[in-house]
């Protein structure tokens, strides 16, 4: 609006038009990252992944996976995908349901974490590799409709293979809660593994400068 005082010394007012600003919802979103495994002839390949929508609202994903066309470098097909929900992200499965095809929603800034599982055919030999792709794409909500890939590449090892998780008893609580972790390894390859060394560093966190406290001996 603009005010003024005309010739007649009148005070006025003049009004302009109204201009409406509309905030509409615009698609965002990450998926990482590519991973490397070994895998024995036969034996299972788990890779993590992790979804966020970074958008401005909530918006529905479909997940899927697959193998490339083999090539250069890539000697054998990997078979039998699922993906399957990891919520507390220690790259082991936290249950059955295979979310292949099927929609995620998330609203902004939520992170979805999940693993994507195969096996290598038990005629796999020793330097084989499998190169294979997950894909996050919008479900249509948005246009164009947009998608991200991630690769992930298997060797194939005659060799030990071994796999460490870490899982928390709980993974929020107030001052005073008490988190039992705790490491599962496990030799899948074909070899015994000799002089194998887990380390588990103690986060300063857990040390007494924010109020936690390392149980000692625990």
């Amino acid at each position: 609006s603009a005010t003024y005082t005309d010739a007649s010394a009148v005070n006025r007012t003049a009004t302009s038009n109204t201009v409406n600003t509309i905030v509409q919802q615009v698609s965002g979103f990450t998926l990482v990252a590519d991973r490397t495994a070994v895998v024995a002839p036969g034996g299972q390949v788990v890779y993590s992944h992790t979804l966020t929508n970074t958008g401005n609202g909530s918006e529905d994903f479909i997940l899927t996976s697959g193998q490339t066309t083999n090539g250069a470098g890539d000697q054998i097909d990997l078979t039998g995908f699922k993906i399957y929900a990891d919520a507390d992200g220690n790259g082991v499965a936290d249950n059955a349901t295979d979310l292949t095809g099927t929609t995620v929603n998330l609203a902004s800034g939520d992170v979805f974490k999940f693993v994507v599982v195969g096996s290598a055919p038990g005629t796999a030999v020793d330097g084989n590799t499998a190169v294979t792709t997950v894909t996050a794409t919008t479900a249509g909500a948005f246009h164009p409709v947009v998608a991200i890939t991630n690769t992930d590449t298997a060797t194939v090892t005659a060799d030990a293979v071994i796999t460490v998780t870490k899982s928390a008893s709980v993974i929020t609580g107030p001052t005073g809660t008490v988190v039992q972790y705790t490491l599962t390894y496990t030799n899948t390859g074909n070899n015994t593994a000799t002089g194998v060394v887990i380390t588990d560093a103690i986060p300063r966190e857990l040390v007494g400068t924010s109020g936690m406290k390392y149980q000692a001996g625990s």
